[in-house]
């Protein structure tokens, strides 16, 4: 999973396990290997995480965009972490 927030939104709530590459940085280069696993990107609510999605995609790689991002996430009652 790709967190593309900025560092100051990671440090107040984030995924477990999520790799930060914030939009205003993002390279497709970037991503970890994650061979045999889907790709998900998200953010706050979903528009940035379509961006950098659609990014993967026209370099050839597959991913997901996480619809309502971190936001939808919490409230759906996955797991997140506060603080730094």
């Amino acid at each position: 999973m790709i967190d593309v927030r900025e560092p100051v939104e990671n440090e107040d709530l984030r995924i477990p396990g999520a790799t930060l590459i914030p939009l205003s940085q993002f390279d497709v280069g970037q991503i970890p290997a994650h061979e045999g696993k889907k790709l998900l990107v998200h953010c706050a609510s979903g528009g940035r995480s379509a961006r950098a999605t659609e990014r993967c995609v026209l370099a050839g790689v597959e991913a997901y965009n996480v619809q309502g991002g971190i936001i939808a996430w919490h409230d759906a009652g996955y797991v997140t972490e506060t603080g730094v």
